[in-house]
């Protein structure tokens, strides 16, 4: 997952902001090994009021 991530920083500026990624629509930890077919969601920070 790290691997994953730290590639979609480089490629894409501002991307630092996410806080949260989600593999199979569960939170994943940066040591999380993905798996053929897994689906990953980039989950940005929010807020409400």
């Amino acid at each position: 997952m790290r691997e994953l991530l730290e590639h979609v920083q480089s490629k894409y500026d501002g991307f630092q902001d996410i806080v949260h990624v989600a593999v199979n629509e569960e939170y994943a930890s940066l040591d999380d090994v993905l798996q053929e077919n897994d689906v990953v969601a980039f989950i940005p920070p929010v807020s409400g009021g």
